[in-house]
């Protein structure tokens, strides 16, 4: 059924070297051009892509031989590379998912290094997540290093748009650090990470801008050889021993924390008990049977917070597919520190605002690889409307791109109430208003009030 799908490019591998990705939202086959092919034969027989597979590093990688699709028949090689849904891109990673991606490479290129090879370059778009866990999927970038040699490279990328992203998220601004990390090109130059680190180069006095231009010329010549300047700009694109330099990242690395801490990064921590185990309440066992009733293969949380009802879902659910989704990088933070290493790829995060969410024109928009069978969306929409000044409508159509059959969405009747008080309501902010909305964009399936301030409201995607 799937081979009658057309494969299509996929647009962020157009600038690949070694070939060009296709897809059919199934599958992935990669054609290798003719100059590249007999490196990666050789990659396959000399051991480095098995070790790194048997690592899980890269996605299981194979020699394509039968039934090789009509867009592929140019290529005299042909990759099939594991599928690995969704695709979530740097911009939607926490701090510790970025960091994890980091600590990968420096594993990836330690593995290489023993087998003669070295990554030439870091770019973070070159990984996807399974699960919890970073895969490379760059095969290209693997190239022969020579003994001997003393740089490393792919330094001047690592600092510039990795380390720097996230020493500038451990010192607390979070939001310009995710802002490096929208475009595989938008890296920290010199300049700028001087700027950053040393205060008194700031400004556009003549002086100023002398001393950086003359700073930035030097690190330029002495890109080769060692150095040990406290700023340590540019540090690992000197000459150093590649292994040990390694090993010396990875402490830095790990020594790392983001240091915001926000409004709702711990908001699930009441249903954590001593230990860190999960608690859920009585209303999510009751969303657990709704999603049992409607045999829900896959499952996607919309502002799900640390992810405690997702993780519940994947444990105890039939859904072989739960992905939660928090506007709130800290939220997505304790989720993947709670769950990494565990559910393989049953369970997923990432940072998301469903209302207003990013993409690039090379970018699968998120509406399409985050779809899943069906949508939750828990006390959220008392937030969006009397905080936000989204209408009822423009919050559930916002749902419905998301949602191939099934929603389940909570209404507060009682606002933003917190149990002893809330703001007056709006005339418009009514449970019959709320309904009215929630029948024109789906066909109503239940409503039912679970507690004093919940009114879940079920539903199917219609047309």
């Amino acid at each position: 059924m799937t081979e009658s799908i057309r494969y299509k490019r996929v647009n962020l591998s157009g600038a690949d070297p070694i070939g060009i990705l296709y897809t059919n939202g199934h599958r992935y086959l990669r054609g290798i051009h003719p100059q590249a092919q007999r490196g990666i034969i050789q990659m396959f027989q000399n051991g480095l892509l098995p070790a790194l597979m048997q690592r899980r590093l890269i996605p299981r990688t194979e020699v394509l031989h039968a039934s090789i699709p009509d867009e592929l028949k140019g290529y005299d090689l042909v990759l099939e590379h594991e599928a690995i849904v969704p695709v979530t891109y740097p911009r939607e990673w926490s701090f510790r998912m970025v960091r994890s991606a980091a600590l990968a490479f420096l594993e990836i290129n330690e593995v290489a290094l023993g087998f003669g090879y070295i990554c030439k370059d870091s770019h973070l778009f070159n990984f996807v997540f399974c699960g919890m866990s970073p895969k490379w999927v760059d095969i290209g970038s693997f190239v022969p290093y020579e003994p001997g040699t003393r740089a490393l490279p792919w330094a001047s990328d690592f600092y510039s748009g990795i380390l720097m992203p996230l020493q500038i998220w451990s010192d607390g601004a979070g939001l310009m650090a995710s802002r490096t990390l929208s475009s595989p090109s938008r890296h920290f130059s010199v300049q700028e990470a001087l700027v950053y680190r040393m205060p008194c180069l700031r400004g556009s006095s003549t002086i100023k801008r002398r001393t950086r231009d003359l700073i930035s010329k030097w690190y330029s010549l002495r890109s080769t050889s060692r150095s040990s300047t406290s700023i340590k700009i540019l540090k690992w694109a000197f000459g150093v021993d590649p292994e040990k330099e390694i090993r010396s990242i990875r402490k830095k690395l790990l020594r790392m924390r983001a240091s915001v801490d926000t409004t709702w990064g711990h908001y699930h921590a009441e249903y954590l008990d001593h230990e860190g185990k999960v608690v859920i309440p009585e209303r999510f066992q009751r969303i657990l049977q709704i999603i049992g009733k409607y045999k829900c293969a896959s499952v996607l949380e919309l502002a799900g917070n640390a992810g405690v009802l997702s993780e519940r879902i994947a444990e105890c659910s039939n859904a072989t597919d739960v992905m939660s989704t928090d506007n709130d990088p800290c939220a997505i933070d304790q989720m993947f520190l709670r769950c990494e290493g565990r559910f393989g790829a049953r369970l997923k995060g990432a940072v998301l605002d469903f209302m207003a969410p990013e993409y690039s024109s090379a970018e699968i928009l998120p509406q399409v690889r985050f779809r899943r069978d069906c949508v939750l969306a828990l006390a959220v929409t008392h937030h969006l409307a009397l905080t936000q000044g989204y209408s009822f409508e423009e919050i559930l159509h916002a749902i419905n791109k998301f949602a191939q059959r099934i929603v389940v969405v909570e209404f507060m009747p009682l606002g933003l109430w917190d149990g002893k008080r809330a703001p007056a309501l709006p005339a418009w902010y009514t449970q019959d208003d709320f309904q009215r909305e929630f029948a024109r964009a789906f066909k109503v399936l239940l409503i039912e009030q679970i507690e004093e301030n919940r009114v879940l409201f079920v539903g199917e995607v219609v047309g």
